[in-house]
């Protein structure tokens, strides 16, 4: 990997966040290359752990992070419990 200021990943989805004592700190991404039972397939590459001190994640509203016709981000639980007091 590039190291650097920031680093941006065009088209590259989300699995979940990697939480450390409470804290989020970094995201893995999802697996390329499966078919959709999630089997891997020829290309079959397992995702990535991605650890940075910051981490910001964008995603268009009609993505699966979007909250149902509200366009508000849904925030899994292991994210709100892991940051909140």
């Amino acid at each position: 990997m590039a190291g650097g200021v920031a680093q941006i990943w065009p088209a590259t989805p989300v699995a979940a966040p990697l939480i450390e004592n409470r804290k989020v700190v970094g995201v893995r991404l999802a697996d390329q290359g499966v078919d959709k039972k999630g089997a891997p397939e020829a290309a079959y590459m397992p995702g990535l752990d991605v650890r940075a001190p910051l981490t910001v994640v964008g995603d268009g509203r009609s993505a699966r992070s979007a909250g149902p016709s509200t366009g508000r981000a849904a925030c899994p639980k292991a994210i709100t419990s892991a940051t909140s007091p």
